[in-house]
């Protein structure tokens, strides 16, 4: 696989990521406000400090992304899930 096939699969791959995070957004924000379960809201940081990174990382290498979330709705939603961790440890 050379650069620019590599490329196009990890824009897709990441899109497809975020498209999940955007069916499953609903219950993340609902385990923020309910849970008290820290391991389903650290599951849920990660994921979205993954994705977050993954966007800055796309973003810099000049990738053009289709996806509904900003970097500044991933960064709140990621400090939200972080300080509710922050709360239940």
């Amino acid at each position: 696989m050379n650069f620019e096939e590599r490329r196009k699969f990890r824009k897709i791959d990441f899109e497809l990521k975020m498209y999940a995070l955007d069916a499953d957004i609903n219950q993340i924000l609902h385990d923020l406000e309910t849970s008290e379960n820290p391991k389903v809201i650290k599951k849920h940081f990660e994921r979205v400090a993954y994705l977050l990174e993954t966007y800055k990382e796309l973003m810099f290498s000049g990738i053009s992304l289709d996806i509904s979330f900003d970097e500044a709705y991933m960064e709140a939603l990621a400090g939200m899930l972080f300080d509710r961790y922050c709360e239940l440890v």
